[in-house]
């Protein structure tokens, strides 16, 4: 009898504590029932916009974003769900609470960094994706209340990565030998050619326009930070072994060990 009790319990215990288990590290007083009920009552924040005797007058962005104290009270309110539906629900798979435990604790650098871990432009994707379809639609808090301001979370310390501190060279593989031709830099071309630099690969960016950058330069110059132009350049110096070429004529033979078309279809 004390043998089957001693079974029960055991199997009782290993269970309730893998419940609360994240990725292999046990979960912190945060994530406790008791945790999670209190945070179910804070209440959200509100994100201030700009008024509208002001913004009449422009295609300015209309929301202002969280400052500090805002953004850590609204990270606090992550109840760092066992099985993190935001993360599903992210096309990404962004590591979105661990993120908001980093905002939580003031740790703004660190909650980009998880970011930039999966996402090759995080403060892009953070003003354009429809978050409110995706991880803040999967939101649990959603269920009852409002759910977590995760877009406007991640615009906050991605914005303060770039505000407060030298954007590190990420890390490369060894030269691979390999050389491969993008052509078109737009969200696409970047992103391959992030990926490819990573792989140590040298790349050579095709574009006819003055600035590198696409529709991301051109088309959404009021929705984007002002010096979204020079985004993309400063995107690219982050890595070695890159070119761009200006109003030059493409053919596959100069492709080298390959090519990639990031081309806007227009009809």
């Amino acid at each position: 009898m004390l043998q089957l009790l001693f079974c029960s319990y055991y199997s009782f215990s290993t269970k309730y504590r893998s419940f609360y288990e994240v990725k292999g590290e046990t979960m912190t007083e945060q994530g406790s029932p008791d945790s999670r009920k209190s945070k179910v009552k804070l209440p959200p924040q509100v994100i201030p916009r700009r008024p509208v005797e002001e913004r009449i007058h422009d295609f300015l962005p209309v929301s202002l974003g969280f400052d500090e104290s805002s953004a850590v009270a609204e990270a606090e309110r992550c109840l760092s769900c066992p099985k993190q539906p935001c993360v599903t629900a992210c096309p990404l798979h962004n590591d979105i609470p661990t993120a908001m435990r980093h905002i939580a604790e003031g740790q703004f650098i660190e909650a980009a960094a998880v970011y930039r871990n999966t996402s090759t432009m995080p403060y892009i994707c953070s003003r354009v994706c429809p978050q409110e379809n995706l991880c803040e639609g999967a939101c649990v808090l959603g269920k009852r209340s409002q759910p977590v301001a995760l877009g406007a979370l991640e615009r906050f310390v991605t914005d303060y990565a770039r505000t407060h501190t030298v954007q590190a060279t990420p890390e490369h593989r060894g030269a691979s030998g390999k050389s491969v031709a993008v052509i078109g830099t737009g969200p696409a071309g970047l992103s391959v050619a992030d990926r490819l630099l990573k792989l140590g690969h040298t790349v050579t960016l095709y574009e006819a326009w003055p600035h590198p950058g696409g529709w991301l330069a051109y088309a959404t110059c009021s929705l984007l930070p002002r010096e979204n132009r020079g985004q993309a350049e400063a995107f690219l110096t982050r890595h070695p072994g890159w070119r761009l070429q200006r109003d030059h004529v493409f053919t596959p033979l100069q492709g080298g060990d390959g090519f990639y078309l990031a081309l806007l279809q227009r009809s």
